[in-house]
């Protein structure tokens, strides 16, 4: 069967590109991709019980070690949350996000960075304690109880271009997930989390194609899937609960990281790499085995 050019070329560009997030995702973690280190908050030199401290208004030029400001705004009276540095579960010194703040307030903790660039890793830990069940604001589609917890990240020009939530789907438990593109922001859910245990996710956004991928404890959850907007660089990080009035919402964080990517060329370098062995594999396997086994192997 013969396909026409155009089709075959578009293949090629979404196989290459694949490629690209295959790549990082595989090597994630190491210097060559995660390249230079924007800012890292892990709280451990900060004493149990301290509120997380913060840079405000000055801003702490990256690599940050410290946040840039923690605060919230409530809908009505006084705002009730705090953001302390405490051991949860397995987390040691991780910042304590807890507010009983319900209605059209949050509680946030923020950062400023100003960095150019098109490609980043994005990691942190998490550990989902308790959330409200049912009244939470921002229900949309694949989030009918509301979201519970968010991270934004804005671009140099404001633009919002990724966002993760939590979203409750009972008591015990309930789903990460990623914003799609569009007016309504449905949510995806990439995973799933029960209350008190620790997940590490790891995000590879390439502002460039308006592509990223997410890994979940090690494990690739989503692959070339839409960020939220076209918008290039990264100025802010902002990570916010939701809450119903008197219904406690605490989450953890810790281990936070992000860091500039090279660009794709040292990723296809990675590539190549990696395709190489795999050739090399592959033809050992042929040698090893019969036609139709190896035919099935591929």
């Amino acid at each position: 069967m013969r396909f026409p050019l155009s089709t075959l070329r578009g293949h090629v560009v979404a196989f290459r590109s694949g490629l690209i997030f295959l790549a990082a995702i595989l090597l994630l973690g190491t210097a060559s991709v995660r390249g230079q280190i924007i800012a890292n908050y892990n709280f451990d030199s900060v004493p149990l019980g301290s509120p997380v401290p913060t840079t405000a208004p000055g801003v702490d030029p990256y690599p940050q070690q410290t946040v840039y400001s923690v605060g919230g705004f409530p809908d009505t009276g006084p705002l009730t949350g705090t953001v302390t540095v405490q051991d949860v579960g397995s987390l040691f010194h991780a910042a304590l996000m807890s507010t009983s703040q319900g209605g059209t307030g949050a509680l946030f903790m923020d950062t400023q960075m100003l960095v150019p660039g098109t490609m980043f890793s994005f990691r942190f830990d998490i550990d989902v304690i308790t959330t409200p069940i049912t009244g939470l604001p921002q229900a949309v589609n694949g989030a009918p109880n509301g979201q519970a917890f968010a991270i934004q990240m804005f671009g140099l020009d404001s633009t919002r271009f990724l966002r993760l939530a939590v979203v409750p789907t009972g008591a015990t438990g309930g789903s990460f997930s990623y914003r799609l593109p569009g007016a309504g922001g449905d949510l995806v859910a990439f995973g799933s989390y029960l209350n008190g245990e620790t997940h590490h996710i790891d995000v590879f956004a390439d502002q460039s194609t308006g592509l990223m991928s997410i890994v979940l404890d090690n494990v690739a959850v989503a692959t070339n899937v839409p960020l939220v907007a076209p918008t290039s660089g990264l100025s802010e990080v902002f990570f916010f609960q939701n809450g119903v009035e008197g219904v406690n919402n605490q989450i953890a964080l810790d281990n936070i990281q992000f860091a500039a990517v090279p660009e794709p060329s040292t990723v296809l370098a990675g590539v190549s790499a990696l395709g190489g062995l795999g050739w090399s594999l592959r033809r050992r396997r042929r040698r090893a085995s019969h036609e139709g086994a190896a035919l099935a192997a591929e």
